[in-house]
């Protein structure tokens, strides 16, 4: 089990929920330490639908669709395709935006079929002015600055999840959540942590033969 100081705390049931606690130390830069979650993902190289339930946000209009936009293909070649209704087949990641008094700022459920194979992923972004008293200020708060910036850094968080990208102690998207609007840990180092999953999904190369 993931050690309490993250943003994350993983169950064996699959359920990854946002854990928004304080971390004292600065944290180091990169994304070296980033993992791969056991059980299956997705299919390589095939169309995942993204299902938004109810609405986005009214003060930050695209923001699902942008975070998609920049995940899609980059991992095992999975392609990320926005829709508004749950596929009659095949796998495909709800998310849904909600208000909350909790302190997760996000949630993931992944399911299995009985062969082991992905069957669908769950989202929950909880974006609402929370109690900050509650969380120690390490939530999401509308009315302060980068809100728009931490609500898509935890969706593409979750969705890597479902990637099967594990947390990092590191000083990237995968990392931490750190003080209102996740001001401790705002750069998400995107380019970083998408060349750590390539590198993490892609079977090796075999040695020539003689």
């Amino acid at each position: 089990m993931i050690s309490p100081n993250r943003r994350y705390r993983v169950f064996f049931a699959v359920v990854l929920a946002a854990i928004v606690v304080p971390v004292a130390a600065q944290l180091a830069s990169g994304c070296s330490d980033i993992t791969l979650l056991s059980g299956a993902g997705p299919i390589a190289n095939s169309t995942l639908p993204v299902v938004i339930i109810g609405a986005e946000p009214s003060t930050i209009p695209g923001v699902l669709s942008e975070g998609l936009s920049e995940l899609s293909g980059q991992i095992n070649g999975v392609n990320l395709q926005l829709t508004t209704s749950i596929p009659a087949s095949g796998p495909y990641i709800t998310v849904q935006f909600a208000s909350t008094t909790s302190a997760a700022t996000g949630t993931q459920i992944k399911e299995f079929n009985t062969d082991g194979s992905f069957k669908r992923s769950t989202i929950s972004i909880n974006t609402g002015l929370v109690n900050q008293a509650a969380c120690n200020g390490l939530c999401f708060d509308p009315n302060a600055a980068g809100y728009k910036a931490a609500v898509k850094s935890t969706v593409q968080h979750e969705v890597l999840h479902t990637l099967r990208l594990n947390d990092s102690n590191m000083a990237n998207l995968m990392g931490p959540f750190l003080g209102k609007n996740n001001v401790n840990n705002a750069n998400s180092n995107l380019s970083c942590v998408i060349q750590r999953g390539k590198d993490l999904t892609t079977p090796a190369t075999p040695p020539p033969t003689c």
